[in-house]
Formats: C-alpha cells, structure tokens, sequence
C-alpha cells in the first residue's frame, strides 16, 4: 500500500500490530486526507480481492480518511490464510 511519502504526503507514519481474540489488526497512519484513487491504479480493490480470496472473508479492510490524517485498517483472522490458498 502506498503510504506517507510514496503517497505523497509529509510528516510521520505510524503502523500499529494489535493481536484482538482471533484477529489480528494491522493499522498504517500518515497525516493529510486520501487524494483517492490515482489513474490506472487498482490499488484498494486489488488487496480487497486478494483478501477476500485468501480469507473467504473473514478479513476486511477500512479506509478511514479526514481532513488531518488518513488510516487503512485491515483485520486477519489469527490462523492464517485458508488452506491451499498462496499468498
């Protein structure tokens, strides 16, 4: 995912790694609002669907973006990818 200054923003980046009963929830942070989606990238549906075929949907992902900062959350299930899927 493109993130701080990849993104094109400035200013500090934070990942947060929470382990919560049967997920894990990995958080990326940087300041300034989500410019969207950039031309002739798939970025946001590409992992989507990747989650979404590696997980059979027990995983998500959120897009939380204001005016100060923007944060991607997404949630896994602790055990893992379901079996004979490649990551």
């Amino acid at each position: 995912m493109k993130h701080g200054p990849a993104a094109g923003h400035r200013g500090p980046l934070s990942l947060d790694v929470t382990a919560r009963g049967h997920e894990v929830e990995v958080a990326i942070e940087n300041p300034g609002p989500s410019r969207g989606p950039r031309e002739g990238s798939a970025g946001l549906p590409t992992v989507e669907r990747r989650l979404a075929l590696s997980y059979g949907g027990a995983a998500r992902l959120v897009l939380d973006s204001g005016e100060v900062r923007t944060r991607v959350t997404v949630t896994l299930p602790r055990a893992g990818p379901q079996p004979g899927v490649l990551t």
